[in-house]
């Protein structure tokens, strides 16, 4: 799941690579160019608003799928990432390779010492009265 700040992010930069990405497309078909953007503006004949309903549905389109792209890329960021560290590596980098890390695996069992600890459960506090928690002690 990716979190909805980097959502939003990611939409915010979707909507400027779309109009990017549709301007470049329109500008080489010959759909758009500044002299009729500026034209759109000055004047209000039926072609200017055709090139217009043309480009908006383009944008449109390239904002749409450069969200998605983005979007699945972090969450396939996210969830290779998460993958590596539950198998004890950490992320890789560039010119890694697939190494090894010499670190524990954080999935790994505990050690004897540490499971042979034994605590005492806490007395329970009367009804109606609240304690502050604090940490347990180990018993030797």
């Amino acid at each position: 799941m990716v979190p909805v700040p980097l959502r939003l992010l990611a939409w915010v930069v979707a909507v400027i690579v779309g109009l990017v990405l549709a301007w470049l497309i329109a500008s080489r078909v010959g759909l758009l160019s500044r002299t009729m953007l500026v034209d759109m503006f000055r004047s209000s004949t039926a072609t200017n608003y055709w090139r217009l309903a043309l480009f908006v549905p383009l944008w449109a389109f390239t904002s749409a799928t450069s969200a998605t792209v983005l979007i699945e890329g972090i969450r396939w960021f996210r969830a290779h990432r998460a993958g590596e560290l539950a198998e004890g590596r950490r992320p890789s980098r560039r010119g890694d390779g697939d190494r090894e890390s010499k670190r524990p695996a954080l999935r790994q069992s505990v050690p004897d010492a540490v499971e042979s600890t034994v605590t005492t459960p806490r007395p329970a506090p009367p009804p109606g009265r609240r304690t502050r928690i604090r940490p347990r002690e180990a018993t030797p």
